[in-house]
């Protein structure tokens, strides 16, 4: 329970992380959120022995407080890099529309997609969480800090492998909205068969 409550206080910084991770994909730039993640794992691994043992003592909620500490470092990379690159290409967008309303229509249809996106992505990560959390709480409190250790090691290699499959996906996505934006709809179709048979 301890670990649930701790870890639930971090839950709106993880789901602003992955949306933010999103938005890179758009840009096409994976590096700043993989720096985002690698420094996170850097603080969590620094932060659990002093959260979890000498000098606080925080046991389990402090396992929890040390992710939920670089969730918020890995978040302040990600806007620190983000909100300054938003605030460019917003400007672009002014300088190159050609009317008032059709800047508005833009802006509209814009948001409807990004609001469509923005809910599917928040639940599909609030999910992801929500059972990772109940999960370890459930471990925790019938099976004792073995089990949950264990189930910490399987977590972190079944992350690894969801990540090395993710990351060609993510490639992939880059790829053919670039081809498909200058309007070679055959070769990202091709490049998408590829991607289905690895």
């Amino acid at each position: 329970l301890a670990y649930a409550r701790t870890r639930a206080i971090g839950l709106p910084l993880a789901l602003t992380a992955s949306a933010a991770e999103g938005a890179f994909r758009g840009f096409g730039d994976t590096r700043t959120p993989f720096q985002a993640a690698a420094l996170a794992a850097i603080v969590n691994a620094i932060a659990d022995p002093f959260f979890i043992f000498a000098p606080l003592n925080g046991g389990v909620a402090g396992a929890a407080l040390a992710t939920v500490l670089s969730q918020a470092v890995a978040l302040a990379v990600l806007c620190g890099v983000l909100l300054p690159r938003l605030r460019r290409a917003s400007q672009e967008d002014k300088n190159s529309s050609n009317s008032v309303e059709a800047a508005a229509e833009e802006d509209q249809a814009d948001a409807r997609t990004i609001a469509g996106t923005t809910f599917a992505t928040l639940l599909r990560t609030s999910s992801v969480l929500g059972c990772w959390v109940y999960i370890a709480s459930s471990v925790s409190r019938f099976l004792g800090p073995s089990a949950i250790a264990a189930h910490g090691v399987v977590l972190k290699l079944w992350l690894l492998f969801v990540l090395v499959c993710d990351a060609p996906a993510v490639a992939a996505q880059i790829l053919c909205a670039r081809r498909i934006a200058s309007g070679d709809a055959a070769s990202a179709r091709r490049l998408l068969l590829r991607m289905l048979r690895l």
